[in-house]
């Protein structure tokens, strides 16, 4: 071994001087990279470092007071006191090596062996770095401690916390095709340097990872960039389409200076064994896409600022200031998430993150949403949408104010001036109520004179044109959610609102009050749901189990506190004030 490093090493050192020389631009470090698989290389020959690396892999992947794995994916013990630098005796092993058994039976186990790859890349940071079809243990029989194991640890990787974190992100932009962000997480990687030129590196990537992430592997990948450049399989088009092929080729080379880190040199070499073993089951096997169902979760759950930037790009579509909340986007992640299949563009070559799985209907679809952002497990994702439901409250709150103070008073003012010849001038001399001084108490026990206009203009401002966009966009959302003909969507109409402020206060009265039992929710014998109506909405919170109806109690008490403390800032400019 030592031998063959010493040759491969000096090999190195001499590829090393002729990329610096003809192409200084790559800053890829050669020798680093078999360095640190030398490192790796002699690691396996000590086989105390590998039962090390055995437990601490097993740590992550089975329960220890069950001895049952946590994903399918089983460890076997190890036996301290019989291991020596030459010998490691671990638990045996009843089963077939991946190599033995038929494709079928690889494409049923492939899901269990990514999970476990997954957890122990993103979640821990330390996983087995040559899995191979021969480390891998399908059991022959049923067996309750899992579906396969896995053994051999000898060769294993180490990921730094934050590049597992900008890995995730990776993951996802990877997963949409959103190259303009996927620059950004390779300069954070250090495989692109800060003064990239975008518009050179953005069209290919498209070009080179694009017919990668639709799956297939090798070969498909090849026919798919053949056919990108308009090379045939028979070779028609051969010679414009390899020349656009190797001027592309000379740019990477001239004009990108990547580099790969050393840290990839097993963690590449982890993931191509591990995807010719899926192309083995499935050929049409694509590593991004199936992945997403993890990364969605670890997103989801993510307690670090660089995932929590991932989550809110991922729902807000972009990190730009203002962006708006995409609800669907949502949902679409949530389903992801609970490895309901993910909804691929037309082209099939990238996840669409703004539809919905085909197999989740709405009913589905908010059940998803609420059993995930009222758990445990959903805390990130509150304090996420915490400021939403704010603004949403907040707005809604403003328009149902305004509205029902305008219809109060056209309700209040007399109806002078249909009366025919003086009608419009006694309607014109008519004082507008609004404007009449009210006594309050100001500051320093001293009356303050305020109009009713003026205390609705302080306490609910006027919605301004966005404010008026995002309150159709709730409704219609609703809508969408709930059915046009909901009890919920006729009693929030606008109509309804302006024309009929008591019935809708009656209406919304019985919505609330029919809602599930909690100290904001009370249950009364009668109910809005009349007629045959239905509330796909109502339904499912009726459903919650009690420690989600306190986590959302919890939550609307949190939002209307804050709703409360924002109205009453608004309203201390004029208690304060001298005039």
């Amino acid at each position: 071994v030592s031998k063959d490093l010493y040759v491969l090493r000096r090999a190195a050192e001499i590829y090393q001087r002729l990329i610096d020389r003809f192409a200084p631009q790559q800053k890829t470090n050669y020798v680093d990279l078999l360095n640190t698989f030398a490192v790796g290389f002699y690691s396996e020959l000590d086989f105390l470092n590998e039962v090390q690396n055995q437990k601490r892999i097993r740590a992550i992947l089975v329960d220890q007071d069950t001895n049952k794995a946590k994903n399918g994916v089983y460890v076997p013990k190890v036996y301290d006191e019989f291991c020596t630098a030459r010998l490691a005796v671990t638990e045996w092993i009843e089963g077939k090596a991946l190599n033995e058994i038929d494709d079928q039976s690889i494409r049923e186990l492939i899901p269990y062996a990514q999970e476990a790859f997954l957890t122990q890349l993103l979640k821990e940071g330390f996983l087995h770095a040559d899995p191979h079809k021969g480390n891998w243990k399908a059991f022959t029989s049923p067996d309750d401690r899992g579906k396969l194991a896995l053994l051999d640890f000898g060769l294993v990787s180490t990921i730094a916390e934050e590049d597992r974190e900008i890995m995730i992100s990776t993951l996802v932009h990877l997963a949409n095709k959103n190259f303009e962000r996927l620059v950004d997480d390779f300069i954070d990687l250090k495989i692109l340097p800060a003064n990239t030129n975008r518009q050179t590196v953005v069209p290919l990537m498209d070009k080179a990872l694009s017919p990668y992430i639709a799956g297939g592997g090798a070969q498909k990948f090849q026919e798919r960039v053949l056919q990108s450049y308009g090379v045939a399989e028979d070779g028609r088009g051969a010679i414009g389409g390899f020349q656009a092929m190797t001027q592309d080729a000379l740019t990477v080379l001239r004009d990108v200076p990547f580099s790969i880190p050393s840290y990839f040199a097993l963690l590449g070499r982890a993931l191509v064994t591990l995807e010719g073993i899926a192309l083995s089951g499935d050929p049409d096997y694509a590593m991004i896409q199936s992945a997403y169902p993890y990364v969605s979760r670890q997103l989801l759950r993510g307690d670090t600022p660089r995932v929590r930037d991932a989550l809110r790009e991922a729902l807000y579509a972009n990190k730009e200031p203002g962006a708006s909340f995409n609800a669907r986007r949502l949902v679409a992640l949530i389903s992801a998430s609970s490895n309901h299949q993910v909804t691929m563009s037309d082209s099939s070559a990238f996840i669409d993150l703004d539809t919905v799985a085909d197999d989740v209907n709405d009913a589905e679809a908010l059940r998803l949403v609420f059993d995930f952002v009222l758990s445990k497990d959903g805390e990130i994702l509150r304090q996420v949408l915490r400021p939403e439901a704010l603004a949403a409250a907040d707005v809604l709150s403003r328009q149902f104010a305004r509205r029902t103070f305008d219809a109060a008073v056209r309700a209040l003012r007399p109806n002078v001036a249909s009366l025919p010849l003086i009608g419009a001038s006694v309607d014109a001399i008519i004082p507008d109520l609004t404007r009449a001084p009210l006594v309050l108490p100001g500051s320093n026990g001293v009356p303050k004179l305020v109009s009713s206009r003026a205390l609705l203009d302080a306490v609910a401002p006027e919605l301004e044109q966005d404010d008026e966009l995002f309150a159709l966009d709730l409704f219609n959302l609703l809508k969408s959610v709930d059915g046009q003909n909901s009890p919920l969507v006729s009693a929030l109409s606008t109509n309804d609102v302006v024309s009929e402020p008591i019935q809708f206060l009656r209406s919304l009265f019985n919505l609330i009050v029919s809602a599930p039992q909690g100290s904001l929710f009370r249950n009364l014998p009668f109910s809005p749901l009349q007629d045959g109506a239905e509330s796909v909405l109502l339904s499912t919170l009726q459903r919650l189990d009690p420690d989600r109806r306190l986590i959302l109690d919890q939550f609307v008490t949190d939002v209307l506190e804050n709703l409360r403390d924002d109205a009453l800032a608004r309203l201390r400019p004029i208690f304060s004030s001298s005039t």
